[in-house]
């Protein structure tokens, strides 16, 4: 359509309440995503704009009632949506946008509300701003406790939040604290069979890996992926998660080999699933760069922390720990190959 024509058919419509209600029950009946697929990925990004200029519109139309519901969880959807793929910042704002009309809509001690108040922790937490991501988790927390209680799977996934931002700062003590807690909530509400379940069982590896205890993070990370290539799939991001981490103990065994062929399976996922530009995909471009720098294939290494470096700028920004890292592991190899 004509942008004049579409700017006269806006103007017609911008104040016409019936139209906003159709609109509105569309989206909501087909704004949702796995965001575990690249079609998927594909057909959020073609229809997120649509749904922006009309929530733009329907805020100034649908004041009130049920209909308020439906506009924050278009909001949340997409502030996920944009987050799965990276773009924090807009993220962000979608998340800001639906914790407004939660907050006025359900109070300050509503699941609902509760809910955008993780959404927000998380983006946090990707950027690498664990000070806010610690406070937006524990305001969660405090509500799912009271309104929820302490069994229940929403109050069980604050606890295993919280505990990776723990672990994110290093303190792998009080990481291990709270995803026991995690774990045994999830194993006794959700069962053993559960992604959730698999979630902690991976998390709890990954804190045994970084305390150097190889057997313990093996034991964890195949728990883990037995239950996602089961439940999830062999092309889910999770499941190629858990190959990347098994490389990792391998990779610190010293058994490079089988790490770059576990980081490999982990990569045709990313790359396949998430995209070239994808902070995950950047993720395992790095790991394979380490596994290189072992074997002291420089050039190689260089090659594949490169990659991981422009996609981490690109979208992460020079100033995130992950950016910065990749950055000191180019100057470190540079230095040795010298």
């Amino acid at each position: 359509m004509h942008r004049l024509l579409q700017e006269i058919v806006r103007n017609e419509i911008a104040h016409d309440r019936q139209w906003a209600l159709h609109c509105l029950a569309l989206f909501n009946e087909s704004y949702d995503f796995e965001y575990g697929n690249i079609d998927s990925h594909h057909r959020f990004l073609e229809l997120v704009p649509h749904v922006e200029a009309f929530l733009h519109i329907a805020e100034t139309i649908l004041t009130e009632g049920e209909h308020k519901e439906i506009m924050a969880y278009l909001y949340n959807i997409g502030g996920v949506g944009f987050a799965h793929l990276g773009y924090y910042n807009r993220a962000l704002e979608w998340f800001q946008k639906a914790l407004e009309i939660s907050e006025k809509k359900f109070g300050l001690e509503h699941p609902r509300t509760t809910k955008t108040y993780n959404n927000i922790a998380s983006v946090y937490d990707s950027q690498g701003d664990y000070t806010k991501a610690l406070k937006w988790y524990q305001e969660a927390l405090k509500i799912w406790e009271k309104v929820l209680g302490l069994e229940h799977p929403d109050t069980a996934m604050s606890y295993n939040k919280i505990a990776q931002v723990y672990y994110n700062q290093g303190d792998y003590t009080k990481a291990l604290e709270w995803h026991q807690i995690a774990l045994k909530i999830r194993k006794k509400v959700l069962g053993l069979g559960h992604p959730d379940t698999a979630t902690t069982y991976n998390n709890i590896a990954l804190v045994y890996h970084n305390q150097g205890d190889y057997t313990k993070a093996l034991k964890g990370y195949q728990k883990a992926l037995a239950i996602r290539e089961k439940v999830l799939g062999l092309d889910h991001p999770d499941t190629a998660m858990s190959y990347n981490n098994i490389a990792e103990v391998y990779n610190n065994q010293g058994d490079y080999t089988k790490a770059l062929e576990w980081h490999q399976e982990a990569l045709d996922i990313h790359e396949k699933v998430l995209g070239l530009e994808h902070p995950n995909t950047a993720m395992t471009y790095n790991n394979i760069g380490t596994a290189y720098a072992r074997l002291e294939d420089y050039p190689t290494v260089l090659e594949w922390l490169q990659k991981a470096l422009d996609i981490r700028e690109k979208v992460l920004g020079a100033d995130h720990p992950h950016t910065i890292d990749t950055k000191r592991n180019i100057v470190l190899v540079k230095a040795s190959s010298n």
